[in-house]
């Protein structure tokens, strides 16, 4: 089957990034707010940074994550016949996108903070969409 694929950077550009991202976790670091998780990573041999905010991961951490990591995931419906397993060889799927913080009543004009009943909303809208395989949230209820 003929499958179309979208490339927005160059190899070299790709490189850059994960260079610059790996270069980032060994050297900044990432805040870790659960001290179970903290605990976990030092154990795995990552470091915690010179003011012990942050955990220090080295690229051989990253690698073996990636290489661990499952290389596909289901997605599971409520109805398991509808469960989607990407990524497919068969198909591509469909969804929405987006997370808004704020919208535009249609009716009034007025624009506001997202709330729940408006990502309430846009689910009804998107479940209601034949072509949309899944739905990803549209917009954050911020009054949560």
């Amino acid at each position: 089957m003929a499958r179309g694929r979208l490339e927005f950077l160059s190899r070299d550009e790709l490189q850059r990034i994960h260079g610059v991202s790996i270069r980032t976790l060994e050297e900044v670091g990432v805040a870790v707010r659960s001290s179970e998780a903290v605990e976990m990573l030092l154990r795995d041999g990552c470091t915690p940074s010179k003011d012990g905010k942050r955990v220090l991961i080295p690229e051989e951490k990253v690698k073996e994550a990636v290489a661990s990591a499952p290389k596909s995931m289901v997605l599971a419906g409520r109805d398991p016949k509808k469960d989607i397993r990407i990524p497919s060889e068969e198909r591509m799927f469909v969804s929405n996108g987006g997370e808004g913080v704020y919208v535009t009543d249609l009716v009034t004009g007025e624009s506001h903070s997202t709330r729940t009943e408006d990502l309430r909303d846009f689910c009804r809208v998107v479940e209601a969409l034949e072509p949309a395989d899944f739905l990803w949230p549209m917009v954050g209820a911020l009054d949560q």
